[in-house]
């Protein structure tokens, strides 16, 4: 039902940000549908702005924007997962957590490895990036994104791509 709509809104306005669609796939078996989906910069422009950019960005608009590559050295994930117990509870061997009143964050600093800790000082940071644009580039980057949130907004739609 979307697909007709999406057409013609990728169509009329070809300098959408909202990523291509290639194909729909829809199992009957499980009723799950998979969507083949293309980068919003053509694949030379983004091999060109990865090579040359100091730090890339995954930015999602949630929680889970995330620093991929910062100042050339690139991040790697490191997940605090329900069975990452060592990420969950604090180092019992040196007492840490049975310090009175301790802070959470500075209980969690102490069970974090290195890298968990880079991983996450990695995410503040892509929340809280900033693009400086002049002001013709902001203009077009504003109107592009109202135009893909209305088409988004006429079809109930959420892109969490």
């Amino acid at each position: 039902r979307l697909a007709p709509a999406y057409v013609v809104h990728a169509t009329r306005h070809r300098d959408t940000l909202l990523a291509p669609f290639f194909a729909h796939f829809h199992r009957p078996s499980t009723g799950v549908h998979y969507v083949a989906m293309g980068s919003v910069l053509p694949a030379p422009v983004a091999a060109v702005a990865a090579a040359s950019a100091p730090s890339v960005y995954d930015l999602k608009g949630t929680a889970d924007d995330k620093t991929l590559l910062y100042e050339g050295e690139k991040r790697r994930d490191v997940h605090k997962r329900f069975f990452n117990v060592g990420m969950r509870v604090c180092d019992l061997a040196s007492r840490k957590c049975c310090r009175p009143f301790a802070a959470a964050a500075d209980v969690a600093a102490d069970a974090w490895a290195p890298g968990r800790r880079q991983y996450a000082a990695g995410k503040q940071h892509a929340r809280d990036v900033r693009f400086p644009l002049p002001a013709p580039a902001c203009a077009w980057m504003c109107a592009r994104l109202e135009s893909d949130a209305a088409f988004l907004r006429r079809h109930n739609l959420m892109d969490y791509s």
